[in-house]
């Protein structure tokens, strides 16, 4: 089967490239495509947990503490949703970024 390739065009506003852009140096990304090919692979991998019933979370090992990320596209992906997953070291990932 021959492989097709799509392309898609996106407009964001300035301050919105600016933020992918700063990423994009922070993570040491050349080129766009790496950075959404990053972020892409990120997403899968959240879905994919939050599928298997896993909670997203970054953990500070050395204070013991955990902080989980809340998206509703992952708690829409999540087997079951209950508001008592909600805690207090929740992250959000609305940045207000594409309001």
């Amino acid at each position: 089967m021959a492989r097709t390739t799509v392309r898609l065009q996106l407009e964001f506003p300035d301050r919105i490239v600016k933020v992918v852009e700063d990423l994009m140096s922070l993570a040491g990304l050349r080129t766009k495509k790496e950075f959404f090919n990053n972020a892409l692979t990120l997403f899968k991998w959240a879905i994919e947990e939050r599928r298997a019933g896993r909670q997203i979370a970054s953990l500070d090992g050395a204070q013991g503490l955990y902080r989980e990320l809340h998206m509703p596209a992952l708690d829409s992906a999540a087997p079951t949703v209950s508001s008592a997953a909600v805690t207090d070291g929740q992250c959000s990932s609305d940045l207000g970024l594409f309001h």
